[in-house]
C-alpha cells in the first residue's frame, strides 16, 4: 500500500517524510534472487547452483533465472555450512547470459560462514537476461564443501 504524500507544513519534517517515502519506494523496487545446492561435487569443475535450492550436487549444465526487469544486480552473498577436506580457493561468480561479471566472492574451501562481495559491483541487466551463479573450484575433494546458498539483489 503506497504511503500518502501528507504534508505537515514544516519544511524540515516534510523533506524527511519525502526521503523516507523515496527509500521505501526504492526497497519496493528490488528483490532477491536465490540459488543453492547440497554440495559442489568432488572433481575439478565449474558448477551451477540451482535457482532456489536443490538437495543434490550443483550441476555442470547452466541453471539460470530470468531477470524480469531492467536494472542491476548487486550484493552477492554466499553461505556455506560444511567445509571441504582439501585446501582450495573457491570462487563464486554471477554470470549474465553466460558471461562472467565482476560480482563475485572468493573464500577458502576449509571455511564456513557467509561471504559477501566486497567490490561494490553493480551489474546491469535487461528484462529477459539469464542470471546464473557458478562455483569454480580447482582441486579434487574426497568430501565436497556443502550446503551452498547464494543470493543477490535485483534492483529495478
Amino acid at each position: 500500500m503506497p504511503l500518502k504524500p501528507t504534508k505537515t507544513g514544516d519544511p524540515k519534517v516534510d523533506k524527511a517524510l519525502d526521503e523516507i517515502r523515496d527509500e521505501i519506494k526504492q526497497d519496493q523496487r528490488s528483490h532477491l534472487l536465490g540459488y543453492g545446492a547440497a554440495d559442489i561435487g568432488t572433481g575439478v569443475s565449474t558448477r551451477y547452483l540451482f535457482p532456489g535450492y536443490d538437495n543434490s550436487t550443483a550441476n555442470t549444465n547452466a541453471k539460470w533465472q530470468i531477470a524480469l526487469h531492467d536494472g542491476f544486480l548487486q550484493n552477492l552473498k554466499v553461505g556455506v555450512r560444511d567445509p571441504g577436506d582439501t585446501a582450495d580457493t573457491i570462487k563464486v561468480v554471477v554470470r549474465v547470459n553466460e558471461k562472467d561479471t565482476p560480482l563475485s566472492v572468493q573464500f577458502s574451501s576449509l571455511t564456513t560462514g557467509v561471504f559477501s562481495s566486497k567490490n561494490n559491483a553493480q551489474v546491469p541487466v535487461k528484462a529477459g537476461d539469464r542470471v546464473s551463479v557458478v562455483v569454480i573450484k580447482g582441486v579434487v575433494y574426497v568430501t565436497s564443501p556443502g550446503l551452498f546458498m547464494a543470493n543477490l539483489e535485483l534492483v529495478y
